[in-house]
């Protein structure tokens, strides 16, 4: 599944154009530019998770939330038949204090009431799709800022099928103003750090109530990505051993921030070449199946080698064992049974570089498109 964000309004007629230079935007959806998402997204075999707006200029005198725009994108939706098979109300709308203003803020309440609107919405009109909802941005040391999730997971406006959604970054570039953990090369090797993800997840988990939860935006580091972290092979471990976790967690979606554009982008946003994180998505989804299971550290007290266990992808009855070693130093571990496939990615020329090898032979995306 991919994500598509309609865009905030208030932000709508400026967005950031990837380098954090502001840029002009067009507020409106095309009829033709979204059919041509929706003809990618089919052709590459896609669903999609399309955020409506839920900004100030989106919302009544009263503050609350208007569903008539949510209502013709949705009907023209489900008539076309487009592989749109989630909605999800509002980006980070726990951070509107920030962005918008103490004016435009949107209290947990009020959210609630505007879901309950939402997604009676999307079962009238596109049955068999999921609604999904807060997407509220979730930081490192200072957790959600205003406590929307645990009043939506308590309450009814959030049906069994619906999902919780978030957003993480464990790190902040050194773009944004503001930041409680900058990023930095050492706190990607930290087995601390990269656990620290689990403090938000469960928390999440006991206020989705047994709802679904879906991280809807992850990204090494905010506002873009650390150039010379975000777009080399330094990602890939925590970007790796995050996926591990959260599939251990029980999260069933994640969605990357993001396929192209900054530094985070999978691909390079001026070449479209892959980057090292590209290349670990890649083996990922080939190699690791939905179903993970315990996995004990093997590592001792340190946890320098991180282990995860998954069924495999291709439902042959095998499993898969993803391996990261965060040390300086190579190690070695022992496994129950007989190793038939090995598939060891590396840095070609440092931990910082931007090329990888795969079982000792350097890859680039003709190799890829070859599979």
């Amino acid at each position: 599944m991919v994500g598509g964000n309609e865009g905030d309004a208030g932000r709508s007629r400026f967005g950031y154009d990837g380098t954090g230079e502001k840029a002009v935007l067009d507020p409106v959806l095309k009829r033709r530019f979204w059919k041509s998402i929706n003809s990618l997204a089919r052709h590459a075999g896609f669903t999609i998770l399309f955020t409506i707006n839920a900004g100030p200029r989106n919302r009544d005198e009263n503050g609350a939330w208007k569903d008539k725009q949510a209502r013709k994108l949705i009907e023209y939706t489900a008539k076309k038949k487009y592989p749109v098979t989630a909605w999800e109300l509002g980006n980070e709308v726990n951070g509107f204090l920030f962005i918008h203003g103490i004016r435009h803020r949107v209290g947990a309440a009020q959210y609630v009431r505007d879901f309950a609107v939402f997604a009676s919405l999307v079962r009238e009109v596109h049955p068999g799709a999921r609604a999904v909802g807060p997407a509220s941005a979730v930081w490192p040391v200072l957790g959600e800022p205003d406590r929307i999730i645990p009043t939506l997971g308590r309450s009814s406006a959030a049906g069994p099928d619906d999902a919780i959604s978030w957003h993480y970054y464990p790190q902040q570039s050194s773009r944004g103003g503001f930041a409680t953990r900058r990023a930095a090369e050492r706190m990607l090797l930290s087995p601390r750090r990269l656990d620290g993800i689990l403090r938000y997840v469960r928390k999440i988990r006991k206020a989705a109530r047994g709802r679904e939860i879906w991280l809807t935006e992850t990204g090494h580091a905010l506002y873009g990505g650390q150039p010379g972290l975000s777009d080399t092979y330094a990602s890939t471990p925590w970007w790796l051993d995050e996926l591990g976790l959260l599939a251990r967690e029980g999260i069933t979606r994640v969605f990357r921030q993001t396929l192209t554009g900054s530094d985070y982008g999978l691909l390079d946003q001026d070449t479209f070449g892959p980057r090292p994180d590209f290349y670990a998505s890649f083996l990922w989804k080939r190699l690791m199946g939905r179903k993970a299971y315990p996995a004990p550290c093997i590592d001792g007290p340190d946890r320098k080698l991180r282990v995860y266990i998954h069924n495999s992808a291709d439902d042959s009855g095998k499993f898969r064992m993803l391996v990261i070693n965060l040390g300086a130093v190579s190690a070695s571990t022992s496994v129950p049974g007989r190793i038939r496939d090995r598939y060891i990615l590396t840095p070609e020329g440092g931990f910082t570089s931007k090329r990888v090898n795969l079982n000792e032979v350097e890859l680039d995306e003709a190799q890829i498109s070859d599979r």
